[in-house]
């Protein structure tokens, strides 16, 4: 007789939940770096009650966010049957935008209501792939007391040291503990390599690892010495924004889209060695000027 056992799987595919920090720095370190002026740009993006990401002011009344922050699914309960070990798997279906009046964004403890979603064409194509994960939001009133942050016009991303600002679940570097408090955190990193697919000539991802403090092993791009505030940020960040300073000015380089979770690396050394990608902005910069006149 066949011994079937049952079990129930919460999701279909793992992520890394974002605001992973050093294990030897403190926490409000990373804080205060995020409540710097030059980051009020920055706020989250709530659907109904729930907050789901992060977005980033770039004029008065328009936002860049993920476009995968604006998408909402039903879910499909599928049965897998494993040698006699049967899975029951959520499974997201028929992706859809939600709908408008349903969107706030919360800055700097204010709540925007918005009248104009546009996600960038290629993502809703195919949105299992992923890819074009950009979206611009229009706010029904400008936000005044913010200075939105100009977007990034030159090519030279690559090695440039760049702060990373957004809200979600907060970890060690080190630990597999979590917490969720909601906070506004922003560290720093190195963009370590260009890639992903050209758009109008451009590579359309940047890309930073996670470094671990004496430990080469965990390096995959780049120089192995992680920055003093170095940091992760993934799917609590989502929608979050990567900045360069030049001078005196602060320009955005890219939206957060997200980390591709290495389960055996995250064996191994937990957080560190992990790769977060953000879509860059400059690939995107013509439809985002066309889209926002």
């Amino acid at each position: 007789m066949k011994n079937n056992k049952t079990f129930f799987l919460l999701m279909v595919v793992p992520f890394l939940i974002s605001g992973i920090i050093r294990h030897d720095r403190e926490k409000s370190e990373y804080l205060a770096l995020a409540n710097k002026k030059q980051f009020d740009c920055v706020g989250q993006i709530q659907l109904g009650s729930e907050r789901t990401g992060s977005a980033v002011l770039i004029k008065e009344n328009y936002i860049l966010t993920a476009a995968h922050n604006l998408i909402e699914f039903d879910i499909r309960v599928d049965t897998i049957d494993n040698n006699g070990m049967v899975f029951y798997a959520n499974v997201p279906i028929n992706p859809r935008v939600v709908n408008v009046d349903s969107v706030r964004f919360n800055n700097n403890k204010k709540e925007y209501s918005v009248s104009k979603i546009t996600i960038h064409p290629d993502y809703l194509k195919n949105f299992k792939a992923g890819k074009h994960d950009i979206a611009i939001v229009k706010l029904t009133n400008p936000i005044l007391d913010v200075k939105p942050v100009g977007l990034n016009d030159q090519a030279n991303e690559l090695n440039s040291q760049v702060v990373g600002v957004g809200y979600g679940g907060f970890g060690i570097g080190n630990k597999d503990e979590l917490n969720f408090a909601n906070d506004k955190i922003a560290g720093q990193n190195i963009v370590d390599s260009i890639g992903g697919q050209k758009i109008n000539g451009l590579y359309n991802f940047l890309y930073c690892d996670f470094d671990q403090p004496n430990n080469s092993n965990t390096n995959k791009m780049g120089s192995s010495e992680p920055l003093d505030l170095e940091y992760l940020c993934s799917a609590g960040d989502s929608g979050g924004g990567l900045f360069k300073r030049s001078g005196r000015k602060w320009t955005l380089l890219g939206i957060c889209k997200g980390t591709k979770f290495d389960h055996s690396q995250f064996e191994k050394t937990k957080h560190y060695g992990q790769i977060m990608r953000w879509t860059r902005v400059l690939a995107y910069k013509d439809w985002i000027n066309k889209n926002c006149l």
